[in-house]
């Protein structure tokens, strides 16, 4: 080979990654079916064959051929809780080439961190997009033992490619971390998705257990439109539903959780009736602690003790209609993703955008009565106005005139600096908030009192003169802790562009020295 075609080859080498199987179309990708067990999958053709090997890194390895079928999934039995396994496949013959062997935990007994999302609608080169910033965020920011995809996941249910899509885009998450699908109207009609997942083979509705939560998937993407028995008080999911959530309190399972792709209620707050006849009044009744469903937008609120939030911003359009005042606790059209945390303290929500930053967080311990309403002692508003999102603090007192008006100039602000302001309202009538406050400063007054980042703005002149200068302020700490990922990027690829120039002289170099 003369130099000219070695430096032709090197070229290749560097752009085209090796694949892992000859015939796979996509995976792995991991199904939980019991806290013991898992389910290594990948998609290919007839005929093929996989062996999974795996082990906690201490004893030795297993094998396990897998099933043959489309896609063939291997079953890894009687696995411990709170042991990280390690795995590799061999596809057709040949073993994965990973540096690094993909690794899983089968159940976790103590803390718990999971991810909710959805509608990401593969299929749209646009969606696409916005899902690989969401599924990027995800991996740079999170290790969740599991995530949960509120359903939409293609444009179009029935059409294999936008599914190997989809996964092609998850790969890197999905090969580590258990997905656990709730079906949506865009998924329709079904039976593709479900011979995909083998959690739905047998019930498009099912249930797990993960340490101290319980979670109920339902199959409910339009109720309006859906048969009587999916969406009926009497019907067999109803039914099923109340068996399920009072087997779950008898066990002793301290949070309940249900998903669904059709959301409770819209941006107008009309709920269907699927919704207000049949399923509000089970998620009542049980003490559901929250319910997450799909619709292009973050929203929260609660009603009758029970979170909702709606969470489908996973890479698909948003809607940016405006709700109706009082509808939600909270609103952002934005795209974005859920962590949910439990803990033997608690649990919350927060939700995190596509680049990575929390920008709402829910404590689902304390439910009081009235959180809707601005009469509240605590509650949150968002002002939108750009990609970026900081949240920031005021404090007021209910005779605080200056503080109606700071809540009119959040949004020319916001607008102005070009950053989504997520503003927690604190009355210093509530003892917790008292409390918040002199944590950071020692002045009670007067109100307005704003924190934002290391900053403490002290009454209405102190706000009005320096609020703009904070906010800068407090994005650009952000932006130095946290790092600017493109940078690194740019550095990385300048070094290969470099090094690939360096190389091309020296052959050039050598080729006019031999002639």
């Amino acid at each position: 080979m003369n130099h000219r075609r070695l430096f032709i080859a090197l070229l290749i080498v560097v752009a085209i990654p090796v694949s892992a199987g000859a015939k796979m179309l996509f995976g792995p990708y991991l199904q939980s079916v019991a806290t013991n067990e898992m389910l290594v999958c990948a998609y290919g053709e007839t005929g093929d064959r996989m062996i999974v090997e795996y082990g906690d890194g201490q004893g030795e390895a297993m094998q396990v051929s897998a099933m043959p079928g489309i896609p063939m999934c291997a079953r890894l039995p009687e696995l411990q809780p709170d042991i990280v396994y390690h795995y590799r496949l061999q596809y057709n013959g040949v073993w994965t080439s990973n540096e690094q062997p993909f690794t899983f935990m089968a159940d976790a007994t103590g803390p718990l961190t999971f991810v909710v999302y959805g509608d990401t609608r593969s299929g749209d080169r646009s969606f696409d997009l916005k899902h690989r910033e969401v599924a990027q965020a995800i991996r740079e920011t999170v290790v969740p033992e599991f995530m949960i995809h509120t359903g939409d996941f293609v444009e179009r249910g029935d059409e294999l490619p936008l599914w190997i899509n989809f996964f092609n885009i998850e790969r890197e998450v999905l090969a580590n971390v258990p997905l656990f699908p709730a079906i949506g109207m865009s998924d329709q009609p079904p039976e593709l998705m479900r011979s995909l997942f083998p959690l739905l083979v047998d019930s498009p509705w099912y249930s797990f257990d993960r340490g101290a939560a319980h979670v109920a998937v339902l199959n409910l993407w339009e109720g309006r439109s859906q048969p009587a028995n999916e969406a009926d008080a009497e019907g067999e999911q109803a039914v099923w539903l109340r068996n399920d959530l009072a087997q779950a309190k008898a066990r002793g399972a301290r949070y309940l959780f249900v998903i669904m792709h059709d959301p409770p209620m819209d941006t107008n707050g009309k709920t269907t009736a699927a919704a207000r006849k049949t399923f509000m009044p089970i998620f009542q009744t049980y003490q559901v602690n929250a319910v997450f469903s799909g619709a292009h937008y973050f929203s929260h609120a609660l009603r009758d003790g029970v979170h909702y939030f709606t969470n489908g911003g996973g890479g698909a359009e948003l809607d940016v209609q405006q709700p109706t005042e009082g509808v939600f606790r909270f609103f952002s059209p934005i795209h974005h993703f859920l962590v949910v945390e439990v803990g033997r303290a608690g649990a919350r929500v927060q939700a995190v955008n596509s680049y990575g930053e929390m920008f709402y967080e829910a404590d689902l311990e304390k439910t009081p009565g009235g959180l809707v309403d601005a009469t509240a002692p605590t509650y949150v508003r968002s002002f939108e106005g750009g990609h970026r999102s900081l949240s920031l603090t005021s404090f007021f007192a209910p005779d605080c005139e200056d503080c109606e008006d700071l809540a009119g100039h959040l949004p020319v602000i916001a607008e102005r600096v070009g950053v989504t302001l997520v503003v927690t309202f604190r009355s210093l009538e509530d003892a917790d908030n008292e409390a918040r406050l002199a944590a950071v400063t020692a002045e009670i007054g007067p109100t307005p009192i704003v924190v934002v980042g290391d900053t403490v703005l002290v009454g209405p002149e102190q706000v009005e003169a320096g609020l703009d200068a904070a906010i800068v302020q407090a994005l650009q700490q952000n932006q130095a802790a946290k790092g600017t990922p493109w940078v690194g990027r740019l550095l990385l690829l300048g070094a290969l562009l470099a090094g690939l120039l360096l190389l091309a002289v020296l052959i050039r170099f050598f080729i006019k020295r031999r002639r």
